[in-house]
């Protein structure tokens, strides 16, 4: 349940959207629209099979790959930079920043996370400072 990127792998459930996000459960909504608040737009650089310099760009909407957008883009020559457009058919956006050095506390979440169900945070014997944390209500 990972997206394989450059970086290194990156757990699906951080693409897809919640109920959380709308209404505070941490549910996933898997009839959420593109343009609905909460909703999740992903974009990965792939390195292609044949060449490691060249990579396919994907975007990930709520959790699904969409498949390669275009492909043989140089991975080596210069940092790239996306631009998504999504004036007019949004009213709230908010960038997630994926990769970069993740600190011990998220490491942990995230190693937590992949082991019980979200619906299952309650019941762990923690405080409830730390359950808000696991829920990303920090």
């Amino acid at each position: 349940m990972y997206v394989r990127t450059p970086r290194g792998m990156i757990p699906k459930r951080l693409l897809r959207p919640s109920v959380a996000d709308i209404s505070g459960s941490g549910d996933c909504n898997p009839g959420i629209l593109l343009t609905d608040k909460g909703s999740r737009i992903g974009v990965v650089f792939v390195p292609t099979e044949y060449d490691e310099t060249k990579g396919e760009m994907h975007f990930i909407i709520n959790g699904v790959d969409q498949g390669p957008c275009t492909k043989d883009i140089p991975l080596d020559k210069a940092p790239l930079h996306v631009v998504i457009d999504v004036y007019g058919t949004t009213k709230q956006i908010r960038i997630i920043q994926l990769y970069g050095i993740v600190s011990l506390q998220n490491a942990c979440r995230d190693a937590i996370l992949l082991n019980i169900k979200p619906q299952n945070i309650d019941k762990l014997p923690l405080p409830e400072r730390l359950k808000n944390f696991l829920r990303g209500q920090d």
